[in-house]
């Protein structure tokens, strides 16, 4: 055995000196469902704020939303866990300007259901649950949604593993809850929300007219304990996924989730938060008279030290296919 093949013999060993009887589930399926646990309309109780929709749409829920008297779910799904709405609707339509006579709406694409294999630990982002802004023209703001409550429930399965024997069973990833505070800005104001002018950047209708892009904040991920990191166009934080199987050999348990949130325009830190004007703010800027996507994606990735054995593991096997081929 040569320099190399003992150096990566010896950083395998180590590293699996701790790991040797864990075992690493390397694909999963998936089913990610969302909506409204609870929602305010600006102008309650006269302003025309409804719900519809189903979080499950056909499927099991996987929802907790059986709160306890704390107001904190009960850790456990069942039958007193139901789904949830996943559209809430708002405003009267301003007609001139929305001759389809549509009311603004919140819309959640809930139960994204992944097929085995669909989701691939250490690899790239896969779609979830996104929320749809449909920013309709609309009267005044005095009717409008004001904030709204989400829970968005994940499961995984695992569908490939290497280096011990499972169970393919669900999973209950971490439940993410999260307020919105919703901002519906007048289109007539010189400077916009956003502090861009009018006519300016998101603050266009969809045909090109001058007019204040909507606001929407995403709030409470301070309260979860969550450091969202900004990107260029994006927010996204990392929370712990505890796998469990009941197979004590499996002794490499933790995994850890991103999520992002991505697709449209960031606010400003100079926007004042709805929940502290010292903290910044996690918002998106949506454009008047069109629909507005924000997308919600997530992956899966092990700890280092497994991420190392398994490139130990990938040296080894590449060392060992070249002295074979040395020697034909």
């Amino acid at each position: 055995m040569n320099t190399k093949m003992k150096l990566v013999g010896a950083l395998l060993a180590a590293t699996l000196t701790s790991t040797a009887s864990a075992g690493i589930v390397t694909e999963w399926g998936y089913n990610n469902q969302a909506g409204f646990l609870l929602w305010t309309g600006k102008g309650e109780p006269v302003g025309p704020l409804t719900a519809s929709g189903d979080s499950s749409t056909g499927s099991t829920n996987i929802i907790d939303n059986n709160l306890l008297s704390d107001g904190i779910p009960d850790g456990i799904i069942d039958a007193f866990d139901s789904a949830l709405p996943t559209h809430l609707a708002w405003g009267t339509p301003y007609v001139p300007k929305n001759p389809g006579g549509l009311q603004s709406s919140l819309d959640v694409d809930s139960a994204v259901l992944g097929a085995p294999g669909s989701l691939i630990t250490d690899g790239d982002f896969v779609n979830g649950t996104s929320i749809t802004h449909n920013n309709f023209i609309i009267n005044s703001d005095s009717d409008s949604l004001q904030t709204a409550f989400a829970l968005d429930a994940l499961t995984l399965t695992p569908s490939a593993w290497i280096g011990g024997e499972m169970v393919a069973s669900v999973n209950y990833a971490p439940q993410l809850a999260f307020g919105i505070a919703f901002h519906e800005t007048p289109n007539n104001q010189a400077m916009c929300a956003n502090g861009e002018a009018n006519g300016v950047g998101d603050n266009l209708t969809a045909g090109g007219d001058s007019a204040c892009g909507d606001i929407f904040e995403i709030t409470g991920l301070s309260d979860l304990g969550l450091v969202p990191v900004l990107g260029p166009n994006y927010i996204e934080f990392t929370v712990p996924f505890y796998l469990t199987t009941g197979d004590s050999a499996w002794d490499q348990h933790v995994y850890y989730i991103t999520t992002r949130l991505s697709g449209l325009t960031i606010l400003p830190e100079s926007f004042p938060c709805t929940e502290d004007a010292a903290l910044t703010c996690f918002g998106f800027v949506t454009k008047e008279d069109q629909s507005n996507i924000l997308q919600a994606q997530f992956k899966i990735r092990v700890p280092e030290p497994t991420t190392i054995a398994l490139f130990g593991l990938a040296l080894i096997a590449t060392g060992f296919a070249s002295r074979k081929k040395n020697r034909l």
